[in-house]
């Protein structure tokens, strides 16, 4: 099937697949040790448990590397929300974490949807520890061929919203008891360009 999203080498490496012709979602993990909270499988190391009673906002949570990052943190003792704008694929990652994960769709282009998302959170365990901006869009054309609309909505999702979020998450954050933290991924297209990639 077609690999949806494959990050490595932070902990555990852990692939997220479509399996069959079914649509069928399964998670690949090399030590095949389970959690004992979510049942979701998870490396026997150190990591284990280090997000016990913590709340964590992932935005991008319906596939890819959203996804992963959001059943890992299940895994690792986390309560987290995971935000989209794709509800069937949000299910899905609730499906998987069996309960671990909290879904708020969200189309993350306006500050008010990145507040609402924080404040989700909040409401849903009355603290907030870690925001993980994960979600993003690149269109595969000629410069020249896009369009006003369509760039404004990339930059919207891939810039804009994290900013937005990480306004609405820092006084949560710096009341979290354990210290917060914000995570913002990017594309190494940040750092080489790529052709027929626009943002």
């Amino acid at each position: 099937g077609a690999v949806l999203g494959q990050p490595d080498r932070v902990g555990a490496t852990l692939a997220t697949r479509r399996a069959g012709d079914e649509g069928d979602l399964t998670i690949e993990l090399p030590h095949g040790a389970r959690c004992t909270r979510c049942g979701q499988a998870v490396a026997m190391d150190e990591q284990q448990g280090r997000f016990d009673g913590r709340t964590a906002v992932i935005t991008g949570a319906a596939s890819g590397i959203g996804r992963a990052v959001a059943l890992r943190l299940c895994a690792e003792g986390a309560d987290v929300v995971g935000v989209d704008v794709d509800d069937a694929g949000l299910e899905e990652t609730v499906a998987l974490a069996g309960g671990g994960v909290v879904a708020h769709v969200a189309d993350l282009t306006s500050p008010d949807a990145c507040r609402a998302a924080v404040d989700a959170a909040v409401a849903t365990t009355g603290r907030l520890d870690v925001l993980g901006n994960v979600a993003g869009i690149v269109r595969g054309e000629h410069v020249t061929d896009v369009t006003v609309e369509q760039y404004r909505r990339m930059m919207a999702i891939n810039v804009d919203a994290c900013f937005f979020l990480a306004q609405a998450a820092i006084p949560h954050l710096l009341a979290s008891p354990t210290g917060g933290s914000i995570v913002t991924l990017a594309s190494n297209a940040g750092l080489m360009g790529q052709a027929y990639t626009v943002v």
